[in-house]
């Protein structure tokens, strides 16, 4: 039986302490997603720290996978569909997580999330487009990494309010108003 990380072109899980060329490209994809900034990665090119460790912890939990912090199979099972590209007929890793970002921007309905989500369809593809017309985005109905970082960061700052957050318009005057 062939070892799975192999197949994926892991030699090893990456992690906290490493340092080299594989651990570069990590980097480079994690900027390309939005994860890091080039000058973070600047700070040590090539040396998975704890800038990098919270990058991939941060890119796990955006994708549903165990945020371990450490480039293991499923991780780069992740990284690897994101640079293959995600396109219609695509399957599994990404695309549930991109299609609850979708149902969150309004650009997919919950009720189109069905048993076969996590299938990239024709209707997967639709919504897509519309979030990148929305964003200014060329309207591919393909997941680039550009698509990935504006779904993303929307998704995210969608989710930042606390849980029983009050949304309330504040009186000008009157009574138990006070200015400072």
């Amino acid at each position: 039986m062939s070892n799975p990380a192999s197949t994926l072109g892991i030699v090893e899980v990456l992690r906290r302490g490493m340092e080299g060329p594989a651990v570069e490209t990590l980097q480079d994809q994690l900027i390309d997603l939005g994860y890091m900034t080039l000058a973070q990665k600047n700070t040590r090119p090539g040396r998975f720290g704890p800038l990098t460790e919270g990058a991939v912890k941060t890119f796990q939990s955006d994708n549903l996978v165990e945020d371990n912090g450490t480039v293991d199979v499923a991780t780069n099972a992740l990284l690897q569909q994101l640079k293959n590209g995600v396109q219609l007929d695509s399957q599994g890793g990404v695309v549930l997580p991109m299609q609850k970002r979708l149902v969150k921007t309004g650009d997919l309905k919950p009720e189109e999330l069905t048993a076969e989500s996590a299938v990239f369809g024709a209707v997967t593809e639709e919504a897509l487009r519309d979030f990148q017309a929305d964003h200014n985005i060329e309207a591919t109905g393909a997941l680039t990494a550009e698509t990935y970082r504006a779904l993303y960061k929307v998704g995210l700052a969608e989710s930042t309010s606390a849980p029983g957050a009050i949304d309330v318009n504040l009186p000008e005057e009157g009574e138990g108003f006070k200015t400072f």
